[in-house]
């Protein structure tokens, strides 16, 4: 992780943070962008590293303010990160034989289903029109879902975000699974959606109750 600051050594309040595999990044993504840290939301993105002369190289800091971890540290940071956003943290090496699932192996979660949901690319803010366009998606969502007998339990339509993204929460975690089937890879007004699990200790701190 590297932070970026001003010349005069004042941070610019974000950071840089580098990951081997592209699946444990878009898992940081989903998971980490909109939670609060310290009172404030925070926004999760990509970055094109190849055109950031901030990092020197991947997986190497700058010396200009970046924090250097340890392999210890590292771990301890993830796994505090982990506790906080309700994330299933692989264990040290050597710390246990237990086999963790590679991401491409899984279908729809990169993480363990959950009761909470997120579909993505249900829409584009910018093109639409009607001030009150997320009323008559969170409609059709909620039409879609009773076709399957599932309990819903609540539902936001993000309008501001770029993505498109819905979060909707259910009674139990096989309706969840149900909904994350049924939609994932769907088309919908001509856009392709995605459906990903939130644990639901990051959800009720984005939506508490």
């Amino acid at each position: 992780m590297s932070i970026a600051k001003e010349t005069n050594g004042v941070s610019k309040c974000f950071a840089y943070v580098t990951f081997k595999k592209e699946a444990e990044a878009k898992l940081a993504q989903a998971n980490l962008d909109g939670i609060e840290v310290a009172g404030r939301a925070i926004k999760v993105g990509v970055v094109d590293v190849a055109q950031t002369s901030f990092l020197e190289s991947a997986g190497e800091l700058d010396e200009g303010g970046g924090v250097a971890l340890t392999a210890q540290s590292r771990q301890a940071l993830m796994a505090k990160l982990g506790r906080s956003a309700g994330l299933a943290v692989p264990a040290a090496p050597g710390a246990g034989s237990q086999n963790i699932m590679a991401a491409s192996n899984v279908n729809v979660p990169l993480i363990q289903a959950t009761t909470c949901l997120v579909v993505k690319n249900m829409f584009n803010p910018a093109t639409e029109a009607d001030p009150d366009f997320h009323l008559d998606i969170e409609e059709d969502i909620r039409d879609e879902c009773a076709k399957y007998k599932v309990t819903m339990s609540h539902i936001h339509v993000d309008k501001q975000h770029q993505n498109g993204h819905v979060f909707m929460r259910f009674e139990d975690v096989r309706s969840c699974q149900t909904i994350a089937n049924a939609f994932h890879g769907r088309w919908f007004a001509s856009r392709q959606i995605t459906a990903e699990y939130v644990p639901e200790q990051t959800y009720m701190l984005r939506f508490p109750r």
